[in-house]
């Protein structure tokens, strides 16, 4: 499998060639991308979906009915 040099398949994952295992180098994150896309010739396509974690804060506002 051949890598584009400074796709976010390179910079987000590492594929180890001997093995063919898929590691991440840095969290993944839905928000900034929600999937990854990888085809390894000739008939083999890997498609890694993101799973949304909710990690921004809640915000949660009261109002007062006076």
């Amino acid at each position: 499998m051949a890598l584009v040099p400074g796709s976010p398949v390179e910079t987000d994952l590492i594929v180890e060639p001997a093995t063919g295992e898929i590691r991440t180098r840095v969290p993944l994150d839905r928000e900034t991308r929600p999937s990854y896309s990888l085809v390894a010739l000739p008939s083999v396509r890997v498609v890694i979906t993101v799973l949304d974690e909710n990690d921004n804060a809640c915000l949660l506002y009261t109002s007062r009915c006076v």
